[in-house]
C-alpha cells in the first residue's frame, strides 16, 4: 500500500454519498416526487425528463415535448407486453417505477434514491445478496431504464453502480459514459458521440467546408463532443474558426452576443458553417437570436442528435429552412407497430 493513501471502506463511502446527496437535493428545492408505479415480483426503474427544470423557482417547470411522454408510455407498454407473453418470464410478473427527472441532474439523483430500499444502505448488502444482515421487505429494482440526458445518466450511474444495479440509457451519448471502469453497470442502446462527431466531420470534408465554428452546451454531452471534434478536425485538416461553450442557463443577451460574433466571422472570414452540439431548447434560443439579428439565411447549420432529430420543429417560427436528415429505413419496410395502434385506440 502506498504510504499516505486513504482507503475508504464501503460504509464510509455510503456515508459520503449520502452527505453529497443531501447537499445536492437541498439545491433542488420544491419537488413533488410524482412517479408512475405498477408493482410486480421484479421491478424496473425508469428515468424520463417529462418536464423542464425552472432554475429561478427551483422546481419542475413546464411540460417538455411529447417525445418524452411517448418514451414513458413505450416503457410501460413493453413491460405489459412481456407480462402477457408467458414464454418470456413464466411465473414472474414484471413491474415498473418511473420518475420524472425534470431535466435536472440533481432531481435525477434524488429519483435514484428511490431505487435503493433503506435496507440496502448497508455495506453487507448488494442487489444479489439477501441474508440476516440484508432483509428484503420490498420487491427489488433489478435494473433502471434511463436517463435521457448524458449529465443525468452520469449522476445516476455513479449511485446505481455502488449498489450493482444495471442501468440502460436510451439516449445518453456522451463518450464519458464509455468508461467501463468508472461506470461498470452502465449500458446504452445508442452509440457514443465520437461516432456522431466522426460522421459530421466526414460530411464537412465531403462538401469541402474547411472553416467551421463549433457551439456546444456546457454539459457532459456538449463538452465531450467538442473535445472529440477538435481531435478529429485536426486529423482531417479542418480549421475551426471558434469554439464556444454556452451555459445551460444562458440569457437572450448571451445568445445575441454569440450570433453577433458568428455574423462578424462570416463577414470577415466566410465562416458560414456552424455545428450546434446542443439540446433542442438551446438550439431554439440560438435560432431565435439569429432571427433577431436578421441572420436567418447567413449560415449552414449542422445539428447533433440533441436537436437534429426533431426535424423542422427545431427551427419552426425562426428560420425558413428545410431540415434534412438520414433515416435508417423506409417506413413501408416496417408495418405499424402495436404501440402506435394502441395510441390510436386511446
Amino acid at each position: 500500500m502506498v504510504q499516505g493513501a486513504a482507503v475508504i471502506n464501503f460504509p464510509c463511502r455510503c456515508l459520503f454519498v449520502i452527505l453529497v446527496l443531501v447537499f445536492l437535493i437541498s439545491e433542488v428545492g420544491t419537488y413533488s416526487g410524482v412517479h408512475y408505479t405498477q408493482r410486480g415480483d421484479l421491478n424496473l426503474g425508469g428515468l424520463v425528463p417529462l418536464h423542464d427544470y425552472d432554475e429561478k423557482n427551483q422546481e419542475c417547470g413546464k411540460l417538455r415535448n411529447i417525445g418524452a411522454l411517448k418514451r414513458q408510455e413505450a416503457m410501460v407498454y413493453a413491460v405489459e407486453a412481456i407480462n402477457r407473453n408467458t414464454s418470456l418470464l413464466p411465473g414472474v410478473v414484471l413491474g415498473f417505477e418511473i420518475y420524472d427527472t425534470c431535466s435536472s441532474n440533481a432531481v435525477t439523483l434524488r429519483d435514484c434514491l428511490n431505487f435503493i430500499p433503506p435496507q440496502r444502505w448497508n455495506g453487507n448488502c448488494s442487489l444479489f445478496k439477501s441474508s440476516e444482515h440484508c432483509p428484503e421487505t420490498t420487491p427489488p429494482i433489478v435494473g433502471v431504464v434511463g436517463a435521457q440526458r448524458s449529465g443525468s445518466s452520469v449522476q445516476a450511474a455513479i449511485l446505481l453502480g455502488l449498489y450493482q444495479i444495471p442501468q440502460v440509457s436510451y439516449l445518453s451519448t456522451s463518450d464519458e459514459l464509455s468508461n467501463i471502469y468508472r461506470y461498470p453497470y452502465f449500458l446504452r442502446t445508442v452509440g457514443p458521440d465520437s461516432y456522431q462527431v466522426a460522421a459530421i466531420a466526414d460530411l464537412i470534408v465531403e462538401y469541402g467546408w474547411n472553416y467551421v465554428s463549433f457551439i456546444n452546451s456546457d454539459d457532459t454531452y456538449g463538452k465531450s463532443a467538442q473535445q472529440a471534434f477538435r481531435t478529429t478536425a485536426q486529423k482531417l485538416g479542418v480549421c475551426i474558426a471558434i469554439t464556444r461553450t454556452v451555459s445551460l442557463y444562458a440569457t437572450d443577451e448571451t445568445f445575441d452576443e454569440l450570433v453577433t460574433e458568428l455574423v462578424t466571422l462570416q463577414t470577415n472570414s466566410h465562416a458560414v458553417v456552424v455545428i450546434l452540439f446542443v439540446q433542442l431548447e438551446m438550439a431554439k434560443d440560438i435560432f431565435a437570436a439569429a432571427t433577431r439579428a436578421g441572420a436567418k439565411q447567413r449560415f449552414i447549420w449542422i445539428g447533433s442528435d440533441g436537436w437534429g432529430n426533431y426535424g423542422n420543429s427545431a427551427v419552426e417560427g425562426n428560420i425558413n429552412a428545410t431540415v434534412e436528415r438520414l433515416d435508417t429505413a423506409d417506413k413501408k419496410v416496417y408495418p405499424q407497430s402495436s404501440l402506435e395502434a394502441k395510441e390510436k385506440e386511446r
